[in-house]
């Protein structure tokens, strides 16, 4: 497979969870706070956050703008 994205925390982590059919991946690590991505490319958003298929939509309409 190829890569899709890097992730670098400033602390290690201890797992990973990707939530099944869906583009959400879940990472936890030492910090009180679970790290929630959404990668388009593994799957549609869950039917309870269907705005970020909408957000994703919205960003592939716009050109980007490199400067």
């Amino acid at each position: 497979g190829k890569n899709l994205t890097s992730i670098e925390p400033a602390t290690p982590l201890n797992d990973m969870l990707n939530i099944p059919g869906s583009g959400l991946i879940c990472l936890t690590n030492d910090s009180p706070k679970i790290f929630v991505y959404y990668i388009p490319t593994l799957g549609n958003a869950p039917k309870w956050c269907t705005f970020l298929d909408n957000i994703t939509e919205e960003l592939e309409e716009k050109p980007a703008d490199t400067g």
